[in-house]
Formats: C-alpha cells, sequence, structure tokens
C-alpha cells in the first residue's frame, strides 16, 4: 500500500530513516571540518606512539600504544561528533530545508532517528579504522622486540585476561553494627550529627580493611569461578595489587604473598619488596595454583607484611585491593569490543548533541551539550565530595547566624548532588580503554551493558524529549 507521502507501514518508516541516515552520512562526511578533524585522527593514531615513550619498558611502550593513541583518537571523533549532531537540526531549521521535510511528511521521530544512526555511520568508520590502526602499531611493536620480551608483552598487555577479584569489605555492615552498639551503650557523641559519626565509623571501618601494620597480615577469599581457564603450558597468573599513599615522604615495605585454597593457602609464594605507592603485578607460575583456578575452586590471597625494622604500613587501595588475572580471550577480540564500546560512548554524544539541536540554534545547542557532558563527568568528583563531612558543618553556639546561609547550600548540595549522580553514574562506569591496555578482557557482558545504556537506554529517552520539542517546534516558518 502506497500513500501520496510515500510507503506507508513499517516498510515505510524504514525507507524514510534510512534515506535520512543516508543522507546525513553524506553530508557529515563532505564536510570540511569533518575532513579537516579526521585528518588530525590520522595524526594521532600515526604520529603519537612516536612521540610518547612510556616508562622505557615493552609493556610500557605498548600501553602508549593502546590507551592515548586510542584514547586521543576517541576524544578528536567526540568532537567531530558533537559537533555535527549540535548542527544536524538546528542548521536545517536555520536554512529551512526542514520545511522539504515536514511537507514530505517525514515524522519528527524518522528525522531524528535517521540523523542519529547517519553520525554513527560515520563513527563506526572512523573508529575502526582507528582501530585497525592500533591493532596494526601493537603487533608491529612486538615483531620489533627479542623474543622473550615479545612472550612476556603477549602475556602481560597483548591479552585479554579475566579480572578475578574478592568480595567486597562489609565496610557499610561494619558501620550500621558499630553505630547500633554506640547507640545501645548511650556513647553516641553528644552534638553530634549522626552523619557526621557514621562518617568517623567510616573512616575506621577502612582503615581496618586497608591498613596492614608491620608484623600483620591481611587476607582475601576470592569465590569460586568457572568463567577462569587453565593457562597454556608456561602461562603464568598475575597477581595485581594497589596501594595507596601514606603521605610525603619515603615509603619502603617488604612482605610476602601467599596464594592458595582454604585446604593448601600455600601454593604458591612470593616475597615483594614495595617502594611506592600505586599498581603492582607479581607473576606466579602455572601449576596448581592454574588448575586450581581452572577447576572453579575458590582461592585464598594473603599478604604478611615484615617486621617494623624493615617494613612500614601498607595501605591498600578500598576500591579494588587485589585481583588475579587469568587468561579470558583474544588480544583481537579485545579491541573489537574495546573499539564497540567506544561506539556506544558516541552513540550516547551524538544523542546529546541532537537534543540540544532540537531545540537550541547552532551555536548555542553546542555551547549547551558540552556543557552538559562536562557537568555529568564531574558529578562524580561533586558527589565524593559532598560524602566527606565538611569542617565547620556542626553548628556551634556564637556561629549560628555566621553559619547559617552556608549550610543552607551545603544542604541543597548534599540533596542535589547524590540525585545527578543517580542520574550520570551508569553512564559514566562504561571506561575500557584502561583494562584494554592493562591487557584485561573487555568482557561481551561489559559490551553488552554499555549498549544497553549508553547506546540505547540514554539515547531513547533523549530521542523521546527531542520528538517531543520537533513536534511543538514552529520548524516550517516562512523566512
Amino acid at each position: 500500500m502506497q500513500t501520496e507521502c510515500g510507503v506507508a507501514g513499517p516498510g515505510g518508516f524504514l525507507i524514510r530513516v534510512g534515506g535520512m541516515a543516508r543522507l546525513t552520512f553524506r553530508s557529515a562526511v563532505r564536510s570540511r571540518l569533518v575532513l579537516t578533524l579526521a585528518l588530525v585522527l590520522l595524526a594521532v593514531v600515526a604520529g603519537l606512539p612516536a612521540t610518547l615513550k612510556g616508562d622505557g619498558t615493552p609493556a610500557g611502550g605498548a600501553r602508549v600504544i593502546l590507551h592515548y593513541t586510542l584514547g586521543l583518537a576517541a576524544l578528536v571523533l567526540g568532537v567531530v561528533t558533537l559537533w555535527t549532531a549540535c548542527g544536524a537540526i538546528a542548521e536545517e531549521v536555520e536554512r529551512k530545508h526542514i520545511q522539504l521535510l515536514v511537507s514530505k511528511p517525514v515524522r519528527p521521530a524518522e528525522i531524528w532517528l535517521g540523523k542519529w544512526l547517519g553520525i554513527l555511520c560515520m563513527d563506526a568508520l572512523f573508529l575502526g579504522a582507528a582501530g585497525l590502526a592500533v591493532y596494526a602499531q601493537a603487533a608491529r611493536y612486538a615483531a620489533a622486540l627479542p623474543p622473550a620480551a615479545r612472550q612476556g608483552l603477549r602475556q602481560e598487555v597483548l591479552a585479554a585476561r579475566r579480572a578475578w577479584r574478592p568480595a567486597a569489605d562489609p565496610v557499610e555492615e561494619t558501620v550500621d553494627a558499630a553505630y547500633r552498639s554506640l547507640a545501645a551503650r548511650r556513647a553516641l557523641p553528644p552534638n553530634v550529627p549522626a552523619r557526621e559519626t557514621r562518617a568517623e565509623l567510616r573512616k575506621q571501618a577502612l582503615a581496618r580493611f586497608t591498613v596492614v601494620p608491620p608484623g600483620t597480615a591481611r587476607v582475601w577469599d576470592l569465590p569460586a569461578s568457572r568463567r577462569v581457564r587453565v593457562p597454556a603450558a608456561g602461562t603464568p597468573l598475575t597477581l595485581r595489587y594497589r596501594l595507596v599513599s601514606t603521605g610525603p615522604g619515603r615509603f619502603a615495605a617488604a612482605g610476602v604473598w601467599r596464594i592458595g585454597t582454604a585446604e593448601n593457602p600455600a601454593l604458591a609464594e612470593e616475597a615483594a619488596r614495595i617502594m611506592r605507592a600505586g599498581t603492582h603485578d607479581l607473576t606466579f607460575p602455572a601449576g596448581a595454583l592454574a588448575r586450581a583456578a581452572g577447576e572453579g575452586r575458590a582461592l585464598r590471597i594473603e599478604f604478611r607484611n615484615g617486621d617494623a625494622e624493615t617494613s612500614a604500613a601498607v595501605v591498600f587501595d578500598p576500591e579494588e585491593p587485589v585481583r588475579i588475572l587469568a587468561p579470558g580471550g583474544s588480544f583481537g577480540g579485545n579491541c573489537a569490543r574495546t573499539v564497540l564500546v567506544l561506539l556506544c560512548v558516541m552513540a550516547l554524544v551524538a544523542a546529546v548533541g541532537l537534543a540540544a539541536s532540537s531545540a537550541l540554534s547552532f551555536p548555542v545547542a553546542t555551547f549547551a551539550a558540552a556543557a552538559a557532558i562536562a557537568a555529568a563527568l564531574m558529578i562524580r568528583y561533586f558527589a565524593a565530595a559532598a560524602a566527606e563531612p565538611e569542617a565547620g558543618h556542626v553548628h556551634r553556639h556564637g556561629h549560628a547566624q555566621a553559619t547559617d546561609g552556608q549550610s543552607a547550600w551545603l544542604r541543597a548540595g548534599e540533596r542535589v548532588i547524590p540525585a545527578l549522580d543517580v542520574l550520570v553514574a551508569p553512564a559514566t562506569r562504561f571506561a575500557p580503554l584502561g583494562r584494554f591496555a592493562d591487557g584485561v578482557l573487555v568482557s561481551w557482558g561489559f559490551l553488552g551493558g554499555a549498549a544497553g545504556v549508553l547506546g540505547v537506554g540514554y539515547p531513547a529517552l533523549l530521542a523521546l524529549l527531542s520528538i517531543g520539542v520537533l513536534r511543538r517546534r514552529e520548524v516550517a516558518l516562512p523566512a
């Protein structure tokens, strides 16, 4: 069935959306700005690895190629995507070209979806080229190394290792139990808000779980995992641990790491001399430990700090103190999934730009979309700061009038910032480049989550808002 407006039904919808996507793609790739930025993208991918040398090790050089090259390429493409999306509808309205579309007629939903898909096609083209170039550069870099260094690089960086983590420490449960105990004994500090009391208890709980003084030990239990493979002969397992700084001054610690099972806690043992905070790796040879991991058995990790004469207190990162890295896939598949996650990020950037373009003029839409993305990236830091008690927040006699206005602002921030954090947090947790550069598996589950949240969820909400605006916007007024 046909109407004077074209093919009716689902077929007509797909034809109109496809036609709009094709026109948007052609317009984007013919744009002088897009072509210029594409040349910049090519220069970044080709020239950055020759400029940055890393830390002088083969692994450091490979991480520069993987993380910084692909990350900067994604940043340049993000600018291209935002610019193109902000002008996609706004310029059609300003130039009166949209009159030709609404007179067809083409529905607002078809206009928005077609332009979004057209921009995504451009992003897929450029990201695919960047991913292939980065993969080729990493392979060429590895081929130039001696055989032993090349083998180590393929095990440490040019890999896709599955992260095996212990269960999270029960910090909040410990805080709740301590607070209830103080309340039952009527030992709560007087004239101190409950929020500040719980914050102090939380610091004590974190110290209990993260600080290992000299002469003591800390044990982590890793639950059984059937997803961990038995490594091939000669392929080691890697223990990665992360320490935080204890303050200014020289830091030195010595201890012993043991990994095993509940029945045999010392299947593997390695001494460690630690001279700095940050991330550290220890490799353990394949053997009984690898077989236990591959059989899906629970593992136990123990760190025993040295004595007070030879070692300082060690403070582990509360977010991710330790993890085991075991074989989980191929480097090529990991690279492809990383590029697809970045494409999901571009899908969200394009949706933000199109949403702004649907309601605002081109310059205003560009500014508003860029500001919205910057605010979303910063809100996590604001949320972390709001979670900490502020000095002077407690009201004291004689200071009430001086702090009332400030306290009102603080109370408003305490309500608004966590709400905004809940809104943007799902979009900020899909960052694949760190995993990719560290040789950690970017799993299909991670990619599926990114596709659902960044590629479908947020764009669908923005599309509904944009379509509502376009339906009410006077887009076909005479000049």
